[in-house]
């Protein structure tokens, strides 16, 4: 950005992260995130809520060169994580796109507690597709 003349800001940032979710690029995404933070730009909600998304529309290969949905979820986390460090507030769309990847790894336990501290831990309320995703998970693992 500063070779073409740009000085870095929230806004620029925000706009290139929303460019990286629309092209399903979480790697880039995660990577501007972090040099956000390096250059001292905290961003908000929306800001990690970009973050996660172009991250769970990302297909991470595994070392076997398939689909890797725990690695997904294993970035997703650490953006949650920085969320909560500098009290950037967790959204509803927050939890659903954490529960979505939590689903898609079958990480229940992982679900469960970041379903539990949601609730209780950040008085956020979950929307009921959220929960749904949720309940399904449950079931399936007592099937």
């Amino acid at each position: 950005m500063q070779m073409c003349g740009c000085e870095a800001n929230l806004h620029l940032c925000n706009t290139m992260l929303t460019c990286l979710e629309r092209n399903g690029r979480g790697d880039l995404a995660f990577h501007l995130l972090r040099s956000m933070h390096e250059n001292g730009i905290v961003g908000e909600s929306g800001t990690y809520n970009a973050t996660l998304a172009a991250i769970l529309g990302t297909r991470w290969p595994s070392s076997q060169g398939a689909h890797n949905p725990n690695a997904i979820l294993s970035t997703m986390l650490d953006v949650y994580q920085m969320m909560k460090f500098f009290g950037v507030r967790v959204t509803p769309y927050t939890c659903r796109l954490l529960i979505d990847a939590c689903v898609a790894a079958r990480q229940t336990p992982a679900a469960l507690a970041l379903a539990h501290e949601f609730q209780h831990g950040l008085s956020v309320s979950m929307e009921e597709e959220t929960l749904e995703k949720l309940n399904s998970l449950l079931r399936d693992e007592n099937v």
